[in-house]
């Protein structure tokens, strides 16, 4: 027969091993969730590089474009670089005028409202331009 005293002792050895085992169960989650954490922000930085990279690119091909004075290459690399930078001014300027050229005002006038919605403050050429679409009409 098992007196008390052993009876307790019983159960103070059965709480000190569940408490090991939850120790060890939050362990587990703990570094569970560094290495999620640690993919997530390995996977962000990727996608990162990735859109730089891409982004050189493009601006290599635009340079190359601008050269070549191709205009509609000029307009479909310009709205890549801004979609995957958007506070890149230079590039949005370069869209709008280009789209100005070739008398695509609607979509001029939508890229100039896009460009102000991206970068703050908004730079003063984008009001000349808006003047020029709102004249060329």
């Amino acid at each position: 027969m098992s007196t008390p005293a052993a009876n307790r002792g019983e159960q103070w050895e059965k709480i000190r091993i569940d408490s090991r085992r939850g120790e060890e169960q939050d362990r587990q989650k703990f570094v569970s969730v560094r290495i999620l954490v640690l993919g997530v922000f390995l996977g962000a930085g990727g996608l990162l590089q990735s859109a730089g990279t891409d982004v050189l690119g493009f601006q290599k091909q635009l340079a190359a474009a601008q050269e070549e004075t191709d205009k509609p290459a000029i307009i479909e690399l310009s709205r890549r670089i801004v979609e995957a930078d958007p506070q890149d001014s230079t590039t949005w300027e370069t869209l709008a005028r280009t789209q100005f050229e070739v008398a695509e005002y609607n979509r001029c006038t939508a890229t100039l409202n896009a460009w102000a919605n991206e970068v703050k403050p908004t730079p003063a050429v984008l009001d000349d331009l808006r003047g020029d679409v709102a004249e060329a009409r």
